[in-house]
């Protein structure tokens, strides 16, 4: 069971470079980062009717690894040495919003069941 999650929200330069970005996120930049040890899957959404600021995608990496910070950490040390690349006509207008989150709960692997009392 994945120990946490990486959730990126992202955007293109603009609309006339939205298909050129979205053809690297999925078919270069997924592939890059779950080629780093511990992430371990990707799932990738575009917002439904929000405000003009909101970040046209969002994607959520899960990671197992006991320290979610280390996959983290080597992607950010791929990026920074080129290994991984983001090129001029797919690059964002503004910095993606990233969030990284872990596993709750004592024995980190506990699922909370939800109960619906409406």
């Amino acid at each position: 069971m994945p120990r946490g999650i990486f959730v990126v929200q992202s955007s293109a330069l603009d609309a006339a470079h939205e298909a050129a970005f979205d053809e690297w996120y999925t078919g270069v930049h997924i592939p890059e980062v779950l080629d780093v040890p511990g992430f371990v899957s990707a799932r990738r959404f575009r917002t439904v009717g929000t405000g003009a600021d909101a970040h046209t995608f969002l994607t959520i990496y899960e990671i197992d690894a006991d320290d979610v910070r280390a996959p983290l950490k080597e992607v950010y040390r791929r990026s920074q040495s080129g290994e991984m690349t983001i090129p001029d006509d797919v690059r964002a207008g503004r910095p993606p919003t990233t969030a990284l989150y872990e596993l709750t709960g004592d024995d980190k692997g506990s699922a909370v069941a939800g109960t619906d009392d409406r």
